[in-house]
């Protein structure tokens, strides 16, 4: 495996939220997480500023679910 060293921010963002599946688990629970995450590093990442407020546009990412 390489690994190559980069220069920059790299930024994660990432999100669970719970799903009823209705199928019971081992613990009688019927929620289940579901997981997003996004990936991108701040070369792909444009700012907008407007007046009274900054606009982020992620312009290259890469999602893990």
């Amino acid at each position: 495996m390489t690994i190559t060293k980069k220069k920059g921010t790299l930024y994660i963002r990432a999100d669970g939220a719970s799903v009823n599946n209705r199928i019971e688990d081992k613990n009688d629970a019927t929620w289940k997480e579901n997981k997003l995450d996004i990936f991108f590093i701040d070369t792909e990442l444009i700012c907008i500023k407007e007046k009274t407020s900054l606009i982020l546009l992620i312009i290259k990412n890469k999602f893990l679910t």
